[in-house]
Order: C-alpha cells, then sequence, then structure tokens
C-alpha cells in the first residue's frame, strides 16, 4: 500500500511540473509565446527567461463599461549564464510601454490571452504571453552607463555633468547677445 502510494505521489509530481519542461529556443528581435511556468532561451546570448505570473488582472473585461481600461501586472526572470535570476514587471495598461530592461536585454509584452470575460474567471495556466526579448537600445545603454558612473558620462564636456549649468549669453530680444555700454 505505502509503495502504491509513492508511485502514485511521484505520478502526481511530474504531471504537475515537478519535471522542468526543455526551454523553447527563441531569437532575439522575434515574438514568442510562453505560458505561466515555461522557460525560453536565446542560445546566442546564454539568456534565459521564464513567464512566472499574473499577480493582478483588472483589464476592463469584454461586455463592460468601465471608467479606466485597467491593468494587468505580468512577472518574467531573466537570467545570463549563471548570474542569479532577476525579475522584471511588465504591463498592459497603455500608459505604460509594456517594456522593462534587466541584464542589458529589454523585454517586450506585446499581447497576454486570454482578455477578461465578464463572469468568467481566467485559471492561472491559461495565462499566455506573447513577449519580444532585444538588446537594450544604445540611448537606454547610455543613460544606464551615466547613472553607474554617478551621473558623469565618460568622455562627456564639463557642461554635461550633473550640477552644470551650460554659460547662456543674455539676449536682447533681436536673437543677437545684447551688449552692454
Amino acid at each position: 500500500m505505502t509503495g502504491a502510494f509513492l508511485v502514485l505521489a511521484a505520478t502526481l509530481a511530474s504531471v504537475r511540473g515537478g519535471a522542468a519542461s526543455k526551454p523553447t529556443g527563441v531569437a532575439l528581435g522575434e515574438g514568442f509565446e510562453l505560458k505561466i511556468d515555461d522557460t525560453a532561451r536565446v542560445e546566442s546570448e546564454e539568456l534565459e527567461l521564464g513567464f512566472a505570473a499574473v499577480p493582478s488582472d483588472s483589464r476592463c473585461p469584454k461586455g463592460e463599461r468601465c471608467i479606466h481600461e485597467g491593468d494587468a501586472t505580468v512577472h518574467i526572470w531573466l537570467q545570463k549564464g549563471e548570474e542569479p535570476k532577476q525579475t522584471l514587471e511588465l504591463h498592459t495598461s497603455s500608459r505604460d510601454e509594456g517594456v522593462a530592461s534587466n541584464l542589458g536585454y529589454e523585454v517586450r509584452l506585446l499581447r497576454l490571452d486570454p482578455y477578461p470575460v465578464s463572469g468568467k474567471s481566467i485559471a492561472r495556466g491559461d495565462y499566455l504571453a506573447t513577449l519580444e526579448v532585444s538588446g537594450e537600445s544604445s540611448a537606454l545603454a547610455t543613460t544606464r552607463a551615466w547613472t553607474k558612473k554617478g551621473g558623469a558620462l565618460a568622455g562627456a564636456p564639463p557642461s554635461l555633468t550633473p550640477g552644470s549649468v551650460p554659460a547662456q549669453r543674455a539676449s536682447s530680444g533681436t536673437g543677437r547677445p545684447s551688449s552692454r555700454r
């Protein structure tokens, strides 16, 4: 009886996700889909990411009239090589770009399905995120480098360092500098 119980418990554990599934291979700049607890791997970058959770979903359901569009929050994790996992929070709201950055990569939430329907709940396992991973934009990377160096951009003239104000000439309103007599 005890042996049969152990076999049953081991079978249930493997069905419920006790065994890790193989990550889906994806490429930078291409959209892909993940269900909660699924992972994807960008081989060329030694980057792995996973869809962790939808901790909140307040999107306005189909068939309802809402004052606000609502928002769903999506948690994604990134891991490069042996570095620790980093969690990103993405949003579906149009007030948010649905983009987060970490480890030198941008992750964009393109879509979250299913869309809520009035009177029906969405099971955790039914969520499907359409995502895209890209290298961090050069402007964002420059801003991050600037911030990490205490705000002083390497090689920038002193007039561009924090706290400095570029010298300005007084204007007479004619577009030419004023002259003092």
